[in-house]
């Protein structure tokens, strides 16, 4: 678990971390302010074909997952990302 914040420098802080995702091993890449969100990147699972800005599958990539940090109603946190797990590092 991890302590829960909405603070966009903290979050900022968690770029690199690794997390568990609904079972899924994930890697923090990046913030979007707007929102906030958390984008994560699967280090396990299957791999999903990319399409290009045409629609056209070019390359196999890991997938990535968005987790808004609030609910649909702004104010309360989102279940999701209450949920995530983070992996401590040594």
């Amino acid at each position: 678990m991890h302590p829960i914040t909405t603070d966009l420098a903290e979050l900022r802080r968690w770029i690199g971390r690794r997390v568990r995702h609904q079972g899924q091993l994930c890697l923090v890449v990046e913030i979007i302010d707007d929102g906030p969100a958390l984008v994560l990147g699967a280090l396990d699972g299957d791999s999903v074909i990319q399409g290009d800005q045409y629609g056209e599958g070019r390359r196999r990539v890991r997938p990535t997952h968005t987790v808004p940090i609030f609910g649909s109603d702004g104010l309360s946190l989102n279940p999701d990302y209450a949920d995530l797990e983070f992996i401590e590092t040594p």
